[in-house]
Formats: structure tokens, C-alpha cells, sequence
């Protein structure tokens, strides 16, 4: 993925300071149809800034939607995001200010990129940024550098590239906002062993090089306990237990638990 990580996008020197850290508090979601079933029951989490979490646990448990719900994407029935001290939601409406900070990268790029061409889909995603076009063209140019891509695959339809460059320009597209969080659906899902070895050296690169923060919704946990800092089990809709790498480590059944 990283063609080098010395170009890396938002340093803890280009960042604000002021990075803020994600709680969730008491959040419900039900399902959208008639039947109303409950996707989340009253998860409470903490998300401190400057670390890597991972959301495990079997298909169907919760995790893409909590993700959804830590991105802005899916407004809780009950309960609250915050950043900070601040809501994400307010009146109904995701505070815009706060939304910049967050990126999510889905699981399948085919879910994420729809636009004509690939130059599109960076307008589309920097668009809230209100950059100047010299600003955006800088910040589109710097991710295509960081993940190796060629400049002429910016007239290219995304949908028509290898499923390899469909994830590099979901997560470059998602990585030119800028963002303090990067939230990660099943990043290994269809990736080769190169490509698999590259995203490792990326997380740990964001995290080594940022003062923001990363949630990885994952069923290959063992994979990215070097660079995490805690596992967070999700199973039924909830939260039922929470461990440190070294818990793991040592106790490697209480993920089956």
C-alpha cells in the first residue's frame, strides 16, 4: 500500500493539537425494516486518541454497525457520540466541524466508490473540506504518492480498476480529508499476503506518525495485536468484554470465550 511512509499524510506537526478522543454512551440502534430488531444494545465504549482498537467478534455481532454509528453514518436511536465533550449529533444533525475528523474505509471498496471517474471520488470525499483548488489538487496528488498510484488513474473509472487499487483509492480518498480517526471495516477481506504485509506497515505507520486515533472492525485479530492497544469483544449487540494485548497474548482463549 505505503509507497513510503515519510510521506504520510497528517503528521502529529501538521495536525491540530488538539485531537480529540471518541466515547460512545449507552447507543441502541434497531434495524431500519418493520420487524425493528435491536443491531445494538446499550454499548458504552472509549476510544482514546493516539490509539489502535479492535472490534471482534462473529459475523452479524455488531461491529460494521457500530463503526457506522462512530462514522456519523448511522444516527443511534438512543444514546451518544461524542468527540470530546462535544456530541456528534446535534438537533438531528451531525456537526459538521466534527464529521471532518472522522473517515470510514468499508469492507468492500465496490460499497464505497461510485463516482465516474477516480478524480471524482477525491472531489466528492474533500468536498465538506472547502479547499482552495490548488489545496485540493495538493492534498489528491499526496495520497495517490503515499499509496503508489499513477497520476493517470485519475480519469479511470473505479469501478473498472483491480480490486488491490479499488482499496487504495478507498483508503487514499478517505486519507486526503485528513482525518484524526480512521475507521477500518475487515481491511484484510481479498487482499493478497503483499498487500496484507503493506496495510500492517500502513497502521503502523498512522499510528507511530499521528496524533489521531484507529478502529478496526477485524476477524484476524492476532494479525494487528502489535499495534493495538486494546480488543474490544462485540457479540449479540453489545459489548461483553474488553482485554489489552498482553491479556490476549497470554490467554489467547478468552477470545472464544
Amino acid at each position: 500500500f505505503l509507497s513510503d511512509a515519510a510521506d504520510f499524510p497528517g503528521t502529529t506537526a501538521e495536525r491540530s493539537a488538539d485531537a480529540m478522543n471518541i466515547t460512545a454512551e449507552q447507543i441502541t440502534v434497531c434495524s431500519r425494516d418493520r420487524l425493528k430488531r435491536v443491531l445494538l444494545s446499550e454499548v458504552s465504549c472509549h476510544f482514546p486518541r493516539g490509539t489502535v482498537t479492535l472490534l471482534v467478534g462473529p459475523t452479524g455481532a455488531g461491529k460494521t454497525t457500530l463503526l457506522q454509528v462512530l462514522a456519523g453514518l448511522l444516527a443511534p436511536d438512543e444514546g451518544t457520540v461524542r468527540l470530546g465533550d462535544l456530541p456528534l449529533w446535534e438537533n438531528g444533525k451531525l456537526r459538521a466541524e466534527l464529521i471532518l475528523r472522522i473517515s470510514l474505509v468499508l469492507q468492500l471498496p465496490e460499497q464505497q466508490l461510485f463516482a465516474e471517474t477516480v478524480r471524482d471520488e477525491f472531489h466528492y470525499s474533500l468536498r465538506p473540506c472547502r479547499l482552495t483548488k490548488a489545496e485540493r489538487e495538493e492534498r489528491i496528488h499526496g495520497a495517490l504518492k503515499l499509496f503508489d498510484l499513477p497520476e493517470d488513474i485519475l480519469e479511470q473509472s473505479p469501478l473498472l480498476l483491480s480490486g488491490g487499487q479499488k482499496r487504495k483509492i478507498a483508503l487514499a480518498a478517505a486519507l486526503s480529508t485528513r482525518p484524526e480517526w480512521l475507521l477500518l471495516d475487515e481491511p484484510t477481506a481479498g487482499i493478497d499476503a503483499d498487500g496484507f504485509r503493506s496495510l500492517l506497515a500502513f497502521i503502523s505507520a498512522w499510528k507511530a506518525r499521528t496524533s489521531g486515533g484507529m478502529v478496526i472492525a477485524t476477524h484476524d485479530p492476532e494479525s494487528f495485536l502489535p499495534f493495538t492497544d486494546q480488543v474490544l469483544c462485540i457479540n449479540g449487540g453489545k459489548v461483553t468484554a474488553a482485554f489489552s494485548p498482553a491479556e490476549l497474548y497470554a490467554r489467547p482463549e478468552l477470545l472464544c470465550a
